[in-house]
């Protein structure tokens, strides 16, 4: 079982490259995607808890965001089709985390998806946003 959180971040990032629909995913934040392909997503770690289990083990709940960037008006796709595409990407994200509730085993367990949508200006021009909250319980040693 994984315990890093930068380890939880790849297998996260390693999941969303499965998906479809995506053209790139990054963990950290790009300004823009390579080659200006979208949509693209980027997930970085949001922030933890911990908790006392037992004397050998803690609980760990670290959150990680996930941003999916779908542009409207740079490469013509328009608000319409930039509507669609990321109801499409929302679909399969949440697909393929209801899916794997556990990271294939690297977590003890991945609460279901919480999502948003939104819109943002961002250096390359006008986007629409998908934004995912991925809960990670880990239990961990505690001693060493």
């Amino acid at each position: 079982m994984a315990t890093d959180v930068r380890d939880i971040q790849t297998i996260i990032v390693t999941k969303l490259n499965g998906v479809s629909g995506l053209n790139g995913v990054y963990a950290y934040r790009a300004d823009r995607p390579t080659n200006g392909q979208y949509p693209y997503a980027v997930v970085t770690a949001k922030r933890g808890t911990g908790e006392f289990g037992d004397t050998i083990r803690n609980i760990r709940h670290n959150l990680y965001e996930i941003k999916v960037y779908q542009e409207r008006t740079q490469a013509g796709f328009g608000n319409q089709k930039a509507e669609r595409i990321i109801d499409e990407i929302i679909d399969d994200v949440l697909t393929a985390f209801d899916a794997d509730t556990t990271l294939s085993g690297s977590a003890k367990m991945v609460k279901p998806l919480d999502w948003d949508k939104d819109y943002d200006d961002v250096e390359v021009g006008d986007v629409r946003i998908a934004e995912f909250i991925v809960d990670v319980t880990m239990v961990v040693p505690s001693t060493t």
